[in-house]
């Protein structure tokens, strides 16, 4: 988990892992958290980020750094 103040980032495996060997030849997401406008959070899940974005794409309402804070808590 990366956390900062408008955005955390987690690193998400597929499956279960108990050791090493279970990370290799098996997926990792990438989940991006964020709060675009007040009362709304924003959700981006990637695997393989290099690839071409294909759209459609279109801009969101709102602040472009984000209203929402990041707290840590158990």
């Amino acid at each position: 988990v990366r956390a900062e103040e408008h955005r955390m980032t987690l690193y998400a495996p597929v499956k279960h892992v108990t050791g090493r060997g279970d990370t290799l030849n098996s997926p990792l997401l990438t989940v991006e958290c964020w709060s675009p406008a007040e009362g709304v959070i924003g959700v981006r899940t990637t695997h393989h980020a290099g690839s071409v974005r294909r759209g459609p794409e279109f801009a969101l309402a709102g602040a472009e750094a984000g209203t929402g804070k990041v707290r840590r808590g158990g």
